[in-house]
């Protein structure tokens, strides 16, 4: 037998419920209206939320509930926040972190020249923070296979990365791999680096996030 809604949740209180936009963690509280068990349906009242734009038909939330989150996905949002509850889960990772992480503007990309050995890839940032930086290669070029390969088999190495940030210029890191993941069909390989700056280098990513994540702000609240 499931989980019971009724058991966890009570319709009139209000509920922390997080999610993320363009990699920005985004943190709101709404009133609790109904709870559809059958369904496994939760309607939160939302007009009053400056960050409805970010709540859209499959995005995934996390719902705080005595130091545990409930995870579901937005059945939808018009009137109402619709959750349909999938299953309890512990913190997730977006909320953990120690530094505010944003997608770039894709209009004015982050780019990553990427030095392992004797190859020099640039590419498109998928995300940044103070702390790391993601990246996309496409696993089927030939000279992204060998780059692959070689930080496949030396998982705790240090590698050279240099960051052009759009009006902020290049800020330059050491990077070490934490997490590698298959994206779009296996088409691309999303990398994952712990990104380590000097002082000044990692005040130009600061601002560069800092500014980045006003925007993200800015364009959230006029959806």
């Amino acid at each position: 037998m499931g989980t019971k809604l009724t058991s966890l949740f009570k319709e009139g209180e209000k509920y922390q419920i997080n999610t993320k936009y363009k990699e920005l963690p985004i943190k709101t509280n709404l009133k609790l209206l109904w709870i559809d068990e059958n369904m496994k349906l939760l309607g939160f009242s939302i007009g009053a939320c400056v960050f409805k734009g970010a709540f859209t038909p499959g995005t995934e939330v996390y719902i705080k509930i005595n130091g545990k989150y409930a995870y579901g996905k937005v059945f939808s949002c018009s009137n109402e926040l619709v959750i349909e509850f999938k299953e309890i889960r512990k913190e997730p990772e977006f909320i953990r972190r120690r530094t505010v992480r944003v997608e770039p503007d894709p209009a004015n990309p982050v780019v990553v020249e990427l030095k392992v050995d004797s190859y020099s890839i640039k590419t498109k940032a998928k995300d940044i923070s103070e702390t790391g930086v993601g990246v996309i290669l496409e696993k089927d070029k030939p000279e992204s296979a060998e780059v692959i390969d070689i930080i496949q088999k030396n998982p705790n190495s240090w590698f050279d990365l240099y960051v052009h940030l759009p009006k902020h210029g290049t800020a330059h890191a050491k990077g070490r791999v934490r997490n590698l993941s298959i994206e779009e069909e296996g088409i691309y390989i999303r990398i994952g680096f712990e990104a380590e700056y000097s002082k000044e280098d990692r005040e130009k990513v600061r601002r560069y996030v800092f500014e980045r994540q006003q925007e993200i702000i800015k364009s959230l609240k006029m959806l």
